[in-house]
């Protein structure tokens, strides 16, 4: 999307036709603004829109109404809801001024404003013909810097109307909306004509710069098998726009990067570069779970999904310079399948999480098609729990015990009190930030039970239960809570065996090939056998 032209122009995509409408300002709220505009500026328009927030209430002339606002910054200006960011030009005369909100080749757009009654018209010029689009009321006041979400993290799993509304505002655009149905957020409606059927976009109120680690993670279904996206967008009018997708029809997933010159001429072709998956272990095609994970040491976008319980990477993606660690699976408008051309860096932008839906050929939507059941953006790299604890050690801060999992199925357990050694079974339950391991027993025969939650990938906090058997039922005898950390092992680690090998209560056992007794014992890394038969010991080799 580009911050200008909806209706005005092809380019124009915001200024007087909004993306997404919130709901109207009441005329009584408008009516008290305007007395405090007249009151603030006299009539008179101000030197500079800088450090201002202006919100208008428009009714386009086709009778369309909206809200929106728009904030004035040192070098540009974001639009709310979206918040994509473009430039203007501020003049002023007597009691008017005008916002030249984008000049092309054959014409501009502009908001003439009216400070004596602070009224609006917004007015667009094709070569010698100009027309009025839209007009209404506006306000203008002041915000400070914690009025734009840089820096925004939150996590949403749509159980809150509030907090979801505060996210993602309210939507409503070319016949749609957008709201919670059953557990998931969700757009239906109707389009009278396909015109926009791509353009279908849910801004977050969220701005993430590239100088620190984080990552944008959802949860989608598609149950009428149409296209819904989690994407990240930068979008700086005039320039380029730069948008990062991932996205499921009900069967697989699908990567996308789209990048277009707004600078280069209103011929210029938009670029892509795509990469597909499909699910490898059967699960659930219409429910897919991905993220877009930014690093900012690396420089680069990756591009990931979860299949079953395992993440995938399609694709990684240098930011700093436009390059792809893995060559697309298609593309157009570029010599490379690996590189972007007309490339600038995106170290000094900002990315607005997003989600978006395709629209099918029918032109309607019912709640439940497809949607959203988690929407995440998180700061910090993900949490991800191993799959397998194999070569992994559990240390914890004042459970006196350390397990090596030095088997798939079997670990070396100490007792820090006594120093002693034990084999113990166990069993490793995932689940999403958290895990289960337990100890000589599983979920229905228990013993040990420590329940993991991790807030790194390298420890988090513990909550351990001890359980005994008593008339055939399992008692908890006592529990606690403790950190942990788990980290690789290596060999030396494990417990050395010494003195005379066991085998149940006897160091020996009988060999029918000899006819006789075999005795065991190690010699450092060697294992040692005797032979009754033979008198002399042996080394006991595969």
């Amino acid at each position: 999307m580009k911050l200008s032209n909806l209706v005005l122009t092809k380019k124009f995509k915001i200024t007087i036709i909004m993306i997404n409408k919130p709901k109207l300002i009441p005329t009584s709220l408008v009516l008290l603004f305007t007395t405090l505009g007249q009151t603030l500026f006299g009539g008179s328009p101000p030197s500079s829109l800088e450090g201002y927030k202006m919100t208008i209430d428009v009714v386009e002339s086709d009778g369309n109404e909206f809200t929106t606002s728009f904030y004035f910054l040192p070098n540009g200006v974001r639009l709310a809801d979206d918040w994509e960011q473009g430039v203007y030009t501020w003049s002023r005369y007597g009691s008017t001024g005008t916002i030249l909100m984008e000049q092309y080749s054959d014409g501009k757009f502009e908001i003439l404003l009216n400070f004596s009654n602070n009224t609006l018209q917004g007015k667009k010029t094709s070569g010698s013909t100009s027309e009025i689009v839209g007009s209404g009321n506006f306000t203008l006041e002041n915000y400070s810097d914690d009025d734009l979400p840089y820096g925004k993290f939150f996590h949403d799993d749509f159980t809150s109307a509030a907090e979801s509304e505060y996210i993602w505002g309210n939507y409503s655009k070319d016949g749609f909306s957008a709201k919670i149905h059953e557990g998931g957020y969700t757009m239906y409606g109707n389009m009278t004509e396909d015109g926009n059927r791509w353009g279908q976009e849910i801004g977050a109120r969220s701005l993430l710069g590239l100088n620190k680690d984080w990552y944008v993670q959802g949860t989608a279904f598609s149950e009428n098998g149409e296209r819904i996206e989690l994407s990240i967008e930068c979008d700086m009018d005039p320039l380029f726009q730069l948008e990062v997708h991932l996205s499921t029809y009900g069967y697989g997933v699908n990567s996308s990067l789209q990048y277009e010159r707004y600078d280069q001429g209103d011929d210029y072709d938009e670029q892509h570069l795509n990469n597909y998956d499909s699910s490898s272990n059967g699960s659930d095609g219409k429910h897919a779970t991905f993220r877009i994970r930014n690093s900012a040491s690396e420089k680069s976008f990756h591009i990931e999904w979860l299949d079953g319980t395992e993440w995938k990477n399609l694709n990684s993606f240098n930011w700093h310079t436009g390059t792809l660690t893995k060559e697309a699976s298609s593309g157009w408008n570029q010599s490379s399948n690996f590189q972007f051309h007309d490339w600038e860096s995106m170290e000094n932008y900002y990315f607005n999480p997003q989600m978006e839906f395709g629209v099918p050929d029918s032109l309607t939507v019912n709640l439940g098609d497809y949607g959203f059941t988690s929407f995440s953006v998180i700061e910090g790299i993900p949490i991800i729990h191993p799959s397998s604890i194999l070569g992994k050690k559990f240390t914890f801060e004042g459970l006196p015990i350390l397990v090596l999992a030095n088997e798939t199925l079997t670990a070396k357990v100490q007792d820090l009190n006594t120093g002693e050694w034990k084999d113990e079974s166990y069993v490793w339950e995932t689940g999403d930030s958290t895990a289960t391991l337990y100890l000589d027993g599983n979920s229905q025969e228990k013993d040990k039970v420590l329940k993991l939650t991790f807030t790194s990938n390298t420890g988090g906090t513990v909550k351990w239960e001890n359980w005994d058997m008593e008339n055939g039922q399992n008692i908890l005898k006592e529990s606690g809570t403790d950190t942990f950390s788990i980290s690789d092992f290596t060999s030396e680690e494990l417990p050395v065996t010494k003195g005379w090998m066991w085998f149940d209560h006897y160091p020996w056992v009988y060999s029918h090939v000899e006819g006789g007794w075999l005795y065991f014992q190690p010699s450092g890394s060697k294992l040692m056998i005797y032979s009754v038969k033979d008198e002399a010991w042996r080394e006991m080799t595969e």
